[in-house]
């Protein structure tokens, strides 16, 4: 999935950091960045209750490094890949409930950067690498989504590749939906109704680029996290 995600980047004009000068945590695999300051950390882990603290870790020591830019910081997004040991066929999104619970948990964190949990199985990895042949262009992806064909497999769980390729979309910011030309709107319906199950109007949010306040507002914090919250804001106010 490295490989698969490194192609990607790559063919998007990003570039590979060094890893050893930001952060020496070993679930870090690949940092990437543009020249618009983009910054993307690619890390491998378990998913259960303990991933967020761990997330939060290795973000705390990312914020306070010096090595790093004050504009990548504000551009900043963890991808967590989460292999799955086999794909669930006949479950929502082919994740446990369990699992979908910790996933909003981590996506929903709003402390030093933006966080998405991408998963996969292994077959659904080598699906869709055999579907793209080795062309990650927007081109060839907007093509692969517009296949009609591959659009009925999916909607009858059999197009592995297809569905994750449609998780990367909404996991992979920098994909902005505008990019793809005359993206069919059955295609963009089934998008919504996928990233909804998290949070109902969360589709428009993250890929409309509606306001930040707006957005939170679909987000219930607890009354620890809006203290905290509060006190950054008070914190940035004084400086």
């Amino acid at each position: 999935m490295l490989e698969l995600l490194d192609n990607i980047f790559r063919e998007n004009k990003f570039y590979e950091y060094e890893i050893k000068k930001i952060v020496k945590n070993e679930f870090v695999k690949k940092i990437y960045t543009n020249e618009f300051d983009d910054m993307y950390m690619i890390m491998e882990t378990e998913l259960n209750e303990n991933t967020l603290n761990e997330l939060l870790e290795v973000s705390q020591e990312v914020y306070e490094t010096d090595t790093v830019e004050k504009a990548k910081k504000s551009n900043w997004v963890m991808i967590l890949l989460v292999k799955q040991k086999e794909y669930i066929a006949n479950q929502q999104d082919h994740i446990s409930d369990k699992q979908r619970k910790l996933i909003l948990n981590i996506e929903e964190n709003q402390y030093y950067c933006r966080k998405y949990i991408l998963w996969y199985a292994e077959e659904e990895r080598a699906a869709l690498e055999a579907i793209l042949d080795g062309n990650y262009t927007i081109k060839n992806i907007s093509g692969i989504l517009q296949n009609y064909n591959y659009f009925c497999e999916f909607k009858e769980n059999a197009n592995k590749g297809y569905d994750l390729l449609t998780r990367m979309c909404i996991k992979l910011p920098f994909w902005n939906l505008s990019d793809i030309e005359g993206l069919d709107m059955s295609i963009e319906d089934m998008l919504r109704e996928k990233v909804n199950v998290l949070a109902d109007g969360l589709f428009d949010l993250l890929v409309e680029k509606n306001s930040v306040d707006t957005l939170l507002e679909k987000i219930q914090l607890s009354e620890k996290d809006e203290r905290e919250i509060e006190k950054k804001i008070k914190e940035l106010e004084s400086e």
